[in-house]
């Protein structure tokens, strides 16, 4: 996998063409949730912070991962 961003606690990467977004479940025990996500969607969540979160607010009502 090759990093393509990293900031403000999210990392992306880039696989044969498929994107992956991870990011910590925060809480006191913290997990790495990492999930798959549109070309269109991880250049979102690069823009800004809130639009990394509401990048995960979207695939966690699509049930790609649950914190």
């Amino acid at each position: 996998m090759r990093e393509i961003f990293s900031d403000y606690g999210i990392v992306i990467h880039e696989k044969d063409g498929k994107y992956f977004f991870t990011t910590d479940s925060g809480g006191s025990v913290s997990r790495d949730i990492t999930f798959e996500l549109s070309k269109e969607d991880a250049e979102k969540a690069q823009i800004s912070e809130e639009e990394a979160y509401w990048v995960i607010v979207k695939y966690q009502k699509l049930g790609k991962f649950n914190f």
